[in-house]
């Protein structure tokens, strides 16, 4: 009788602590935000930036998304068409291709994109990038977009998680050159 009973002693104390471990996991999974939590915040001063229109909306989200598409893929030549004609004077593409690789490897690495909703001004918007790998976040970027020719190319990326820098840092070829 005594060897039946530690028997249930035991599988009862494995069932509560499989229900310790198994419940929070569980819970995060059900409660975690099925969108994106943040939105950026428009600039103070004296600029007229607002919520973006649906049909812009898109377009600079078709934009970002087609870009990151093609960054994971591998294809960074194709990738480096979707920088503004700035970016491109700034960034030959080899240094283009050389940056994604060294500083922002992330944007390789991920398999789930979530974008806030932009805002613009007509000529320039910001949006938020949120890349995840098997759920886990593996970065956090603003995204500056210019309209050039009427479609939006992307005029900068700022990082914010893992490695958060200012755009000049993020745009400097080589790293470290510049206090």
């Amino acid at each position: 009788m005594r060897a039946a009973w530690i028997i249930w002693d035991t599988l009862g104390a494995l069932w509560l602590l499989a229900a310790i471990v198994w419940l929070p996991v569980t819970v995060s999974d059900w409660y975690a935000p099925q969108s994106m939590p943040f939105q950026p915040r428009p600039p103070r001063g004296g600029m007229n930036i607002s919520q973006s229109q649906p049909e812009t909306n898109r377009a600079m989200r078709a934009c970002v998304g087609s870009q990151l598409q093609m960054i994971r893929e591998g294809r960074l030549s194709e990738a480096y068409s979707y920088a503004s004609e700035g970016i491109q004077e700034v960034l030959s593409e080899e240094a283009f291709i050389d940056m994604i690789s060294n500083r922002f490897s992330a944007m390789q690495a991920h398999d789930t994109i979530e974008m806030s909703d932009g805002l613009d001004d007509g000529t320039q918007g910001i949006l938020r990038v949120r890349l995840s790998r098997q759920r886990r976040v593996v970065g956090v970027y603003t995204y500056i977009m210019m309209l050039e020719e009427e479609s939006w190319k992307i005029g900068g990326v700022i990082p914010e998680y893992p490695n958060p820098a200012t755009l000049e840092q993020s745009m400097d070829p080589e790293p470290g050159s510049r206090p």
